[in-house]
């Protein structure tokens, strides 16, 4: 029977693997993060613009005090202030992303250079054993042939001296 392949390293590649699965979870980690860094400062631009609109509205209605517009500036200059620091944490965790993408590339191509190994390792194997069987199969014809001109043999002897009984028994 003939045995199955086992690759000596695959302790090796399982452990790369695993590096790159959890590399994968990194990223799908700082992408989530992103994403909710991005619809932050949309949230940020629309109540800015929704307050620009609002105080436009108020001003050509003409019924704003100056402390109500004191208090909308500042709000507005917070929120621009908010998204400025919106935007800079996102060009950040882009950058994290960036890194994270490379680490992530760098796992899969160590796995990969053990996929290959492992592959020609397989294919060694196979090929060893096809040429076991092969060598297996040319004995037993060999043996077979061999035996059939045996008993070719013995019976042209037994012909020659004359003893049949060795053709009655077929």
């Amino acid at each position: 029977m003939p045995k199955s392949f086992k690759f000596r390293m695959q302790s090796i590649l399982d452990h790369r693997q695993d590096i790159e699965d959890k590399e994968k979870e990194k990223l799908g980690k700082i992408i989530a993060k992103l994403e909710q860094a991005m619809q932050y400062l949309a949230t940020l631009e629309m109540k800015r613009d929704n307050t620009r609109l609002e105080l436009k509205e108020k001003q050509r209605a003409g019924g704003i005090k100056i402390e109500d517009l004191k208090i909308i500036n500042a709000y507005l200059k917070k929120l621009d202030q908010d998204i400025v620091n919106a935007r800079l944490m996102i060009e950040q965790i882009k950058m994290e992303e960036r890194m994270q993408r490379a680490a992530l590339l760098k796992a899969a191509q160590d796995r990969q250079a053990f996929e290959k190994i492992k592959e020609k390792h397989k294919q060694a194997f196979d090929e060893e054993e096809n040429e076991k069987e092969r060598k297996l199969i040319d004995e037993l014809a060999t043996i077979k042939f061999a035996r059939a001109q045996m008993e070719q043999h013995q019976k042209e002897e037994a012909h020659e001296r004359g003893d049949y009984s060795e053709f009655e028994e077929e």
